[in-house]
């Protein structure tokens, strides 16, 4: 368990010697000391006239964080998404699920099968096409497979 906190300044103001004017008005401790009294404060100015302020519409302000709130969804991974009318039958039904690992994955196996494809088409083409540009294409297809392999 953590130590208790110190006393505060009130509190150690009321154990010294301050203790009789801890909590006497400014003035008085001043009559005391055979000083004047603080001055009166004059009054303010007055302020110009200005226009009335409109009513802030607090709804209106947080709309912006609301929507980006809600564009987020339910927060739970393959949920059914709200109800879409089926113009068929005229019946509302939730529409499918969508899962965000699954399609990831999905991704994921699309393009392994493009890099693939393009290993293939490279190797085909490499025993066709000789040259400087040859030699660029292949270097530049073999970054894009290490890069989709990271993906």
């Amino acid at each position: 368990m953590s130590s208790p906190l110190g006393p505060t300044i009130v509190e150690s103001l009321r154990r010294s010697a301050a203790a009789p004017v801890v909590n006497r008005p400014v003035n008085d401790i001043l009559a005391d000391m055979g000083l004047p009294r603080l001055p009166a404060l004059p009054p303010a100015a007055p302020l110009p006239d200005l226009p009335p302020l409109p009513i802030l519409d607090l709804s209106a302000l947080t709309k912006p964080l609301t929507d980006l709130a809600g564009s987020f969804g339910t927060g739970q991974l393959g949920a059914p998404v709200s109800p879409k009318d089926n113009a068929k039958t005229g019946v509302s039904e939730p529409s499918p699920a969508l899962d965000p690992a699954q399609l990831m994955s999905a991704v994921g196996t699309v393009l392994q099968s493009v890099s693939q494809l393009g290993s293939t088409a490279a190797q085909a083409l490499g025993s066709m096409w000789q040259g400087a540009g040859a030699s660029a294409a292949g270097a530049k297809q073999a970054q894009a497979s290490g890069d989709t392999a990271a993906l």
